[in-house]
């Protein structure tokens, strides 16, 4: 969850004044699984490139270091409010018109103070150039964070010299300098210039805050870029999930589209040997009644040729066989049958060649014959011959 309200990236932005001139120390924190990361440190001469180069999503730590906050020391006599330390270090000061933030340490206390009108005119600069403060301090007030992790006695940060005795803060002046100290912190090389941020993210991670009168503005703030974060989070994970959604429907829509396509043009071809088979059906149909017919008609006239040729025969002439409407050509696949419908091939024997003569005669005076074809004649024996006659029928007696 808090990485949905936060983020894992942290900026420090410490602001103070050189030679009347704001300038801006940078320096950008990872926080990877519980250790805290220097990922970038910079120094700017102006919020306009400042802008430009800070990650402008992250939550900014802003620390407020410049002419316009007023610290003083306070010796620690006793316990004392943080409101009765602000009137100490600062008489009839009109807790109204400024905020204050107080460092507490065991022998001293170190008490901020800036007008309200200067601290939220600075916030709203931040805001105009997109920077979206999420925290703010006052003076060197959130030093007491990394204080315990240094171990020198002389600290310096770029505007404040500490001293540091036993883990305390036990004095410190305010000196300016032109160049940058490392300090180790835990394995981590910090310069003068990131004292004070990283000490101000430490401690919003570590939930220690400085005691101050500006609560109300942190809690603003906070909310302020939280809310902003969850809902440009939610946004793209919505714009995110709907994408993937529609993505999702289009591929289910084009794997059901190409199976009603396969459907479709299943139907269509099935649909078209529907057609060609009822066609087929139909010619069959027609092909087996002609046949039916051409049958009946068939074997009614060759009952009525043979009948006729039966009364026409001699004793001497022994038919053998007859085929009616005989075949025009040697059946071949893939071609027509073709019948001779007007003919009749008789064949069989004969014992006496003149009354064959005869007989033949006879046939081509019969009125349902056109005339006699003699294919075959040859002699099967000294008194009998083999033959074959095709008679071409003109139509029944």
């Amino acid at each position: 969850m808090t990485y949905l309200k936060e983020g894992h990236t942290y900026e420090g932005l410490e602001i103070l004044e050189e030679e009347g001139r704001e300038v801006y120390l940078a320096l950008r924190v990872v926080n990877k699984k519980g250790n805290l990361l220097i990922e970038n440190s910079q120094r700017f001469e102006s919020l306009e490139k400042m802008s430009k180069e800070i990650d402008r999503k992250a939550p900014v730590f802003a620390c407020i270091n410049t002419p316009a906050v007023l610290t003083k020391r306070l010796e620690k006599s006793g316990e004392s409010s943080p409101a009765s330390l602000v009137n100490q270090a600062f008489p009839n000061l009109d807790h109204t018109d400024f905020y204050y933030q107080i460092l507490e340490q065991e022998s001293i206390s170190m008490v901020s103070i800036a007008r309200k009108q200067t601290v939220e005119s600075l916030l709203k600069r931040l805001q105009d150039k997109g920077i979206r403060t999420f925290s703010i301090s006052l003076g060197l007030s959130t030093v007491r964070s990394i204080i315990p992790h240094l171990k020198e006695s002389h600290v310096q940060t770029a505007k404040w010299q500490l001293e540091l005795q036993n883990g305390q803060l036990q004095g410190c002046s305010q000196e300016t300098i032109n160049y940058s100290k490392v300090h180790e912190v835990n394995g981590l090389s910090l310069s003068s210039n990131d004292i004070l941020s990283f000490s101000h993210i430490l401690g919003y991670l570590g939930r220690t805050v400085p005691s101050n009168n500006f609560t109300g503005l942190l809690q603003s703030l906070g909310n302020q870029y939280q809310n902003q974060r969850l809902f440009q989070t939610g946004i793209r994970f919505a714009l995110g999930f709907f994408i993937v959604l529609l993505l999702g429907n289009f591929l289910i829509y084009q794997h059901y589209f190409g199976k009603v396509e396969e459907l479709n043009s299943s139907l269509e071809a099935n649909g078209s040997r529907k057609g060609a088979l009822q066609e087929l059906r139909l010619s069959v149909e027609s092909k087996r009644e002609r046949v039916e017919m051409l049958q009946k008609s068939s074997s009614s006239n060759a009952t009525a040729y043979l009948d006729a040729l039966a009364i026409s025969l001699p004793n001497s002439i022994l038919l053998e066989g007859m085929t009616y409407r005989p075949l025009e050509k040697t059946v071949q696949k893939d071609k027509p049958i073709l019948l001779e419908d007007s003919s009749l091939v008789v064949s069989g024997i004969s014992k006496d060649s003149e009354e064959f003569s005869q007989w033949l005669e006879k046939l081509e005076e019969q009125e349902w014959i056109a005339n006699v074809e003699t294919l075959d004649f040859d002699y099967a024996s000294s008194d009998a011959s083999q033959f074959t006659l095709k008679i071409n029928i003109d139509g029944l007696r």
